[in-house]
């Protein structure tokens, strides 16, 4: 009661906000770990596997030559039951750990080809265009992801409780029920009810140098 009452710094007044961060962090943790964590999808596969059109490679840095691997295994990936159609699925993102970022930016951005060494000015860069995203959540430094774009291959299926996507807070401040009641203490709970599934492998690609 007294440290509400004391609260002149806005630590307690800024719990509700901290909560919210937590679950929007706590959601985001949940969809990269479809990728970093590599489980099984609907095929009983994991999601990184030779059998799913070999959308891995063990020992393949990221640069321009190992990402141009990335978009020819993306472009022939077939259909189901249909190995002579090729789907052509063009990358859109590319997903990285902040030990990375330099390299994404570079790769995503030129105008020109990157090579080892720099750049070469006498040849267009292919990659040019792909949307680099770095998050520092990704903990293998050598790990990085390509991924289509939704609008043509489906990626993950997100779905919330009853459509709510956001999370849902509450507060027990009456004075006369529960802990306000008995110790003077304000209770908080956040609720937040989703689940997530890989729709399509063929919208991923996983490179590890």
């Amino acid at each position: 009661m007294e440290a509400i009452a004391n609260d002149d710094l806005g630590a307690l007044r800024a719990i509700p906000s901290r909560l919210a961060d937590a679950a929007a962090q706590t959601l985001h943790d949940f969809i990269w770990t479809f990728l970093t964590g590599n489980g099984l999808v609907f095929d009983g596969v994991a999601l990184f596997a030779a059998g799913h059109g070999t959308n891995t490679a063990a020992t393949s840095a990221l640069s321009a030559s190992t990402l141009a691997v990335a978009r020819k295994v993306m472009r022939q990936q077939a259909r189901y039951g249909a190995a002579s159609q090729k789907l052509n699925i063009v990358p859109k993102f590319l997903l990285v750990p902040a030990d990375l970022e330099d390299t994404a930016f570079r790769l995503c951005t030129s105008a020109v080809a990157v090579t080892a060494s720099g750049f070469n000015a006498t040849e267009p860069n292919i990659h040019q265009g792909m949307i680099p995203i770095v998050d520092p959540w990704l903990s293998d430094t050598n790990d990085w992801f390509v991924v289509a774009d939704p609008a043509t291959c489906p990626t993950i299926e997100l779905s919330y409780f009853n459509g709510r996507a956001e999370p849902e807070l509450f507060v027990q401040d009456m004075t006369n029920v529960g802990t306000m009641f008995t110790n003077d203490q304000l209770t908080y709970k956040v609720r937040h009810a989703y689940g997530a599934a890989v729709i399509d492998w063929r919208s991923f690609y996983r490179g590890q140098g």
